[in-house]
């Protein structure tokens, strides 16, 4: 999901659905090689934030409770499948989606080719079909008309992979989303305004990682390639700022040193500008769009806890305080 679409669902949604999507985007977002896994490091569990949403407090099973309760995380009903590194997105009718991903435990050594939506109003997970791609690390985005594009991702032969696939909500069924320009996982996507989504960077089948950035349009149903980034980038954020562009920070190996550079893409010119570099290197971080344009900067690899704001009007980064 794309910081816009964040910016704009979130304010319409209760709290512990705000949550809910968070928790499940930075689970995504913090998997690690399945070799390095242990059977208690993913889970089925998801919790939820019982917090202000209005005039009334919700809870996971989406009934008021006692106004002015303390805020805080219940635990809801668990999915179906325990993963890691998956994909989550917040579907158009409030619904959760979630993709793909790592087993453990039981199922140690699984890449799902499942997905499954969460229904705030029931509290309940239900199955939504397979892909035909088993996937962990790819990434997800909504297209114009509703519909899921899942791309890329790393699969059995621990390559990554070239192909992508669409998810109807409604019908609950897939499609192909045709061949990317380039194979590659790790990488974030992001829905542009103009229908298309974009695709920067990644790891290429070579574990490379790369510069390459591409987009898919989805009234022609294909991939195209538009301007390499400044530098080659996996694990970084891409933001779309208010007036259209995007905003790309970090990213890295698993292992340091990471990026501190930025830069902005203009999809009207298919351009690039390099931006003010950031305090510190950051890659497996999160990046959200404020309310005031600005973008917010948080953690990333090597348990940071420091955070840091951007302001594109005036190019430059402000420290913010640490996470707890």
């Amino acid at each position: 999901m794309n910081s816009l679409q964040i910016k704009s669902v979130f304010r319409a949604l209760p709290t512990f659905l705000i949550a809910l999507v968070l928790v499940l985007v930075i689970a995504a977002c913090a998997g690690e090689q399945p070799e390095e896994a242990t059977g208690d490091d993913f889970s089925t569990d998801v919790t939820f934030f019982t917090g202000q949403s209005g005039e009334e407090e919700y809870t996971a099973e989406a009934k008021p409770v006692v106004a002015g309760a303390v805020k805080g995380f219940e635990t809801a009903s668990v999915m179906r499948n325990k993963r890691a590194s998956h994909g989550a997105l917040l579907l158009e009718d409030g619904r959760v989606f979630v993709v793909g991903g790592q087993g453990s435990g039981s199922q140690r050594g699984i890449i799902y080719t499942s997905a499954e939506v969460f229904d705030p109003e029931s509290g309940v997970w239900e199955m939504a079909g397979d892909m035909k791609e088993h996937r962990h690390d790819m990434c997800v985005a909504l297209l114009p008309d509703g519909r899921v594009l899942v791309s890329g991702g790393r699969g059995n032969l621990n390559m990554a992979i070239p192909t992508s696939e669409i998810y109807d909500s409604v019908a609950e069924t897939w499609v192909s989303g045709g061949e990317l320009v380039t194979e590659r996982d790790y990488m974030p996507c992001i829905s542009l305004n103009d229908g298309r989504v974009l695709i920067t960077g990644g790891e290429g089948r070579d574990y490379q990682d790369l510069s390459s950035a591409e987009v898919y349009n989805p009234e022609m149903g294909e991939w195209e390639a538009v301007s390499d980034m400044s530098v080659t980038r996996a694990r970084h954020t891409a933001t779309l700022l208010d007036d259209g562009r995007v905003l790309i920070t970090g990213g890295g190996k698993l292992d340091p040193p990471y990026e501190k550079t930025a830069e902005i893409f203009d999809p009207s010119t298919n351009t690039w500008t390099v931006v003010a570099e950031m305090s510190t290197g950051r890659a497996d971080h999160a990046a959200v769009l404020l309310d005031d344009g600005r973008v917010l900067v948080v953690g990333g690899r090597g348990k940071k806890l420091t955070s840091e704001i951007y302001d594109p009007e005036t190019n430059t980064w402000e420290k913010t305080g640490n996470t707890i």
